[in-house]
């Protein structure tokens, strides 16, 4: 681990022990230090949103100046966001701290219930998106972003290539399932890279698609690129699943 290596989680705290705290165990096992900034509070269980009750604008931008004041952090994960401004002011926090290797994770939905709204997402392509280094999208959820339902390897490719001309500069697609492989599809700036991996038959482990977004930042921090950095999170993904936690 480089010395003081840091990286910025913008997540909610989940009541289940999931969101930041989840991030900040996936920053230790990188070897890095979490620096955590709480977007909301959230009630779940069994897929189903009980409260999700978000903080102040003020309380918001109070906690990236304390937490920021002594340093910037090498990479950063952006998770939940609750709201057009929220995202509005995460957005101006991350450009006034010049914080890098930003990863942006956005939860569109837990189980049936949506988080984020239209016009908070529009508000995602329209202020944060230009300034990340990438999008990292579950593949369950691209057909919510592009309208198209994305199941063969030509079709994750479309879809990255969809989302990287909205704005971003590189799009990661995680999870893709095809004949008992599993597929990430990384478009880094129209340079197509194709992750492919076995998958395992091993008991369901929740949180690892927060876990794979927050270990690209953690191995961002560390000085890896961006493909290797996938690469690296789609491995440490598998071991969790061989772990089973």
């Amino acid at each position: 681990m480089a010395a003081g290596t840091a990286v910025l989680s913008v997540h909610a705290s989940d009541t289940h022990g999931d969101g930041l705290l989840a991030d900040g165990t996936v920053f230790r096992d990188m070897q890095c230090s979490p620096m955590l900034v709480t977007t909301a509070v959230l009630s779940s269980a069994q897929g189903r949103v009980d409260a999700l009750e978000p903080v102040s604008l003020g309380l918001l931008a109070q906690q990236f100046e304390s937490i920021l004041e002594g340093g910037r952090p090498d990479a950063a994960r952006i998770g939940i966001m609750a709201g057009r401004e929220q995202v509005e002011m995460v957005a101006a926090m991350l450009r006034i701290f010049q914080v890098p290797n930003v990863v942006l994770a956005p939860v569109l939905r837990i189980g049936k219930t949506p988080i984020l709204s239209e016009e908070a997402m529009d508000a995602l392509i329209g202020s944060l998106l230009p300034d990340v280094r990438v999008l990292a999208v579950r593949a369950g959820d691209l057909e919510l972003l592009t309208g198209q339902r994305a199941e063969s390897l030509d079709e994750l490719r479309s879809a990255a290539d969809i989302l990287r001309k909205r704005g971003a500069g590189a799009v990661l697609v995680s999870g893709g399932i095809r004949k008992g492989r599993v597929l990430d599809v990384l478009d880094d700036g129209g340079e197509v890279t194709v992750l492919d991996t076995t998958r395992l038959s091993v008991s369901r482990v929740d949180g690892l698609a927060g876990a794979h977004a927050a270990a690209v930042a953690g191995h961002l921090a560390r000085g890896l690129d961006l493909r290797q950095a996938a690469a690296a999170a789609q491995r440490y993904v598998a071991l969790r699943l061989q772990r089973g936690r």
